[in-house]
């Protein structure tokens, strides 16, 4: 299910699972696979009255590539119940991995509401 509220409206929420658990980047490649990973990272606020949310991933990371590949990415507040899916993507990489066959990533990023997700 994807629910879209304004940023500042749950910037203590994000702060809070962000520091607690991590935070959902989710992103796709041109080829069309979707990948997730778990960040514990991130500044967000407010630049020039729009709602900024930036991220540091390490060019070393599969997650990198797909970012530069198309220049998109969700970040995504996991709700309840999701912690052992925080905890699978942060400790399985996507480049070795099928994501779409693998029942935790794959519901990770059903969960997300990935741009362009197949």
């Amino acid at each position: 299910m994807k629910v879209e509220r304004a940023l500042l409206s749950s910037l203590a929420e994000t702060k809070y699972m962000l520091d607690h658990g991590g935070l959902l980047l989710a992103s796709v490649g041109r080829d069309g696979r979707p990948n997730v990973m778990t960040i514990g990272w991130g500044l967000m606020g407010t630049l020039w009255a729009r709602p900024v949310f930036v991220v540091a991933v390490r060019p070393s990371r599969y997650t990198h590539r797909l970012i530069e590949e198309t220049g998109e990415f969700t970040v995504n507040v996991p709700r309840k119940g999701m912690e052992e899916i925080v905890e699978y993507c942060g400790t399985v990489s996507g480049r070795d991995h099928e994501v779409r066959r693998e029942g935790a990533n794959r519901s990770a990023v059903e969960e997300s509401g990935t741009p362009n997700n197949p």
